[in-house]
């Protein structure tokens, strides 16, 4: 879904976006960020979210592409979000994961997903304003990294 960035008006980021609860994954209360892409910038209203024939995922606007799975001519052939909130791109069997939001994550890691080495999780600027903040956690090979 793309969602709306409340600092910036008329501004949306692409996310994955679901209602959590501590004691399930999915409630009914309060909606949460669970994914967001690291595109290059906020996109505006006329954006749009493409599945390609040629097995690409991808957010444009204006002809410029803000954000890509990169997985053009690499035999993907469907696009699925799986019960623990991750959106995959699969083969034609629907077997093998050819991309997973889960190995690109932006600022949240869920339950039952490994923070791999190379990975970096960066803060929101603020609760309202989805720009990139002061911290990073970077998993390196032997150790975590907190940077400011």
């Amino acid at each position: 879904m793309l969602s709306y960035d409340a600092t910036t008006p008329r501004s949306f980021f692409l996310a994955l976006v679901g209602i959590c609860n501590p004691s399930k994954l999915w409630d009914l209360t309060k909606p949460v960020v669970l994914w967001k892409a690291r595109q290059t910038r906020l996109v505006g209203e006329n954006a749009t979210l493409a599945f390609t024939t040629d097995g690409e995922l991808k957010l444009e606007e204006d002809g410029d592409v803000v954000w890509s799975s990169n997985t053009t001519n690499k035999g993907v052939r469907w696009l699925a979000i799986s019960d623990s909130a991750t959106i995959m791109l699969l083969d034609e069997s629907e077997s093998n994961v050819i991309w997973q939001s889960s190995d690109e994550p932006s600022d949240t890691v869920l339950l039952q997903r490994a923070l791999k080495p190379g990975y970096k999780l960066v803060s929101w600027n603020t609760s309202e304003d989805s720009s990139d903040g002061l911290y990073s956690l970077v998993m390196e090979k032997n150790r975590l990294k907190l940077l400011y």
